[in-house]
């Protein structure tokens, strides 16, 4: 903000260039971490200050293409991947699979966390995971 015309000398404080594996779906940040994922499921993590690697390319059990982007809540991130897995990672300096779950179709929408739960979009269905099922 503030720049005009090309400020990137200027502007820019780091540049992930080939290093970032993310090409379609939008980069997530929290805790001061960058997380991106692109097809093959491949991800990685990025301080999100300095650019400085905090965990390199790492694949999240789950090959495909992906679309939606990551979200996080709950001290977790969430992955959806076109194939109709949404796999669960926990927030945090390594890459740990908590759970991968089927959505029985395709997902190509990013989905919304509002009021404790999860809403998740195949092509054909809108899903809502709530810890109030468990009632």
């Amino acid at each position: 903000g503030g720049g005009q015309g090309d400020v990137t000398k200027t502007h820019m404080l780091w540049n992930l260039d080939s290093k970032a594996p993310s090409n379609i779906a939008s980069p997530l940040v929290v805790d001061g971490r960058l997380f991106v994922v692109k097809k093959g499921g491949i991800s990685a993590c990025f301080d999100a200050a300095t650019g400085k690697t905090i965990w390199p390319r790492k694949r999240i059990r789950n090959l495909g293409n992906y679309y939606a982007s990551p979200i996080a809540g709950d001290g977790k991130i969430y992955v959806t991947g076109e194939n109709g897995f949404l796999v669960v990672l926990k927030q945090g300096p390594k890459p740990v699979v908590l759970a991968k779950n089927d959505m029985g179709e395709s997902c190509i929408a990013t989905p919304a966390i509002a009021d404790g739960r999860i809403y998740v979009r195949t092509l054909t269905k809108l899903y809502c995971i709530s810890n109030e099922a468990k009632k």
